[in-house]
């Protein structure tokens, strides 16, 4: 079957695929900037450690009335902002989980 293509959805692939770069390289630097933040000093965990609890993400949020939804919301940045360092940690275990993969095949490789 032959494959239909109009000129401006190949336009909007491009455009797809460029949102697509930007918002990875974005992501990363994000996360870089999570890890130096959070991670970077004693104070970046206690800062850290404060937004948790300010934002009530270990609490129950749920008050029966109006005042549930904007602890919610509140929650809500506080799960953000804990996605995005438990997203620096999975890629940091990722990295060191694969060089210890490539340091066994190595080493396997040479005999020993």
């Amino acid at each position: 079957m032959r494959e239909f293509k109009h000129p401006d959805l190949l336009k909007q692939k491009d455009e797809v695929d460029r949102r697509k770069k930007f918002t990875e390289e974005y992501m990363r630097r994000v996360k870089a900037a999570v890890k130096k933040l959070f991670d970077g000093s004693e104070d970046g965990r206690l800062v850290f450690q404060y937004l948790m609890d300010y934002c009530d993400v270990f609490a129950m949020t749920m008050t029966g009335n109006s005042w549930t939804f904007f602890n919610e919301g509140k929650r809500d940045v506080g799960l953000m902002l804990l996605n995005l360092r438990e997203m620096q940690w999975f890629d940091e275990v990722n990295t060191r989980r694969t060089d210890y993969i490539k340091k066994l095949e190595t080493e396997s490789s040479n005999g020993g």
